[in-house]
């Protein structure tokens, strides 16, 4: 078994895209489910190890890792999944980071808006 956990709620969306991955690419993990809407990130031993209080979160052996993102990338390099996921390729992988990079600051925050109005 992997040594690594990941701590997530799939209510959150990169939490579900991290578990996806996980379980797309058969990569062994610890489940460790936190409940969001109950405040289980806000609680003290998850800020050990979250300090910022955020899913997802994966922990493996002594490094831990936040942010979706970062997280798929760390994961697709160190278990050599396909390419179709994470390219090899310096330009084809420029791309999808350009991307990345724009969903993050565009799509993604200003999609929720929609979704969380009050």
């Amino acid at each position: 078994m992997s040594s690594i956990k990941l701590y997530y709620d799939l209510t959150s969306p990169p939490c579900r895209a991290v578990y996806i991955f996980l379980k797309a690419n058969n990569i062994p993990f610890k489940d460790q489910s936190i409940d969001i809407t109950n405040g289980e990130h806000r609680r003290e031993e998850f800020l050990k190890i979250s300090p910022i209080g955020k899913v997802p979160v994966i922990v493996d052996g002594d490094f831990r890792l936040t942010e979706s993102v970062a997280i798929i990338q760390y994961l697709a390099q160190k278990f050599s999944t396909p390419d179709h996921w994470y390219p090899r390729n310096t330009v084809r992988r420029a791309r999808i980071d350009e991307f990345l990079s724009w969903h993050q600051t565009n799509t993604r925050l200003n999609a929720g808006g929609l979704f969380f109005q009050t």
